[in-house]
């Protein structure tokens, strides 16, 4: 996240850890992003890395909070909490779908307006190239007005 004394200005897809991964925008309607397996996502299985999966949902989840916003650049967030849970091995393209509503978002917005900072759960799930979910993840995230000076995520 980058701070330019203003907004909050942040492109999930650019920020030099997702863009090493491999994280792109997803090709499929009701998907946000996706993940291009490849050998340098395997596990000692052959099937997508764990690490890789939840990078994947963590930038899906701050991409969903970044278009949620809409207008409010003076608004950002760090991952404070998270939880994963893996539910079958994963190959070949995954996608991720959000399962938080944007109203949430507006909320917490709303309380950040009011009380200066925000906890807002985002739910992800995570679905293999044949549409069979490989994992769901839950993000806390803590928004607020103020800068984080140590960036975040």
């Amino acid at each position: 996240m980058i701070h330019d004394g203003r907004s909050f200005v942040v492109n999930i897809l650019s920020l030099p850890f997702n863009a090493r991964v491999g994280i792109t925008l997803s090709t499929q309607d009701d998907c946000l992003q996706a993940l291009d397996s490849g050998r340098c996502h395997e596990n000692h299985l052959g099937t997508i890395h764990s690490s890789a999966l939840f990078a994947e949902a963590e930038a899906t989840s701050g991409e969903f909070l970044n278009r949620s916003r809409g207008e409010r650049t003076d608004v950002g967030g760090v991952v404070r909490r998270s939880a994963a849970k893996y539910l079958r091995p994963a190959t070949g393209v995954v996608s991720s779908r959000v399962k938080t509503e944007r109203e949430v978002i507006v909320e917490a917005i709303a309380t950040v307006d009011t009380r200066g900072k925000a906890l807002v759960e985002i739910n992800i799930e995570i679905f293999d190239q044949e549409g069979k979910q490989v994992g769901s993840f839950g993000f806390t995230w803590l928004i607020a007005l103020e800068t984080f000076k140590n960036g975040g995520s």
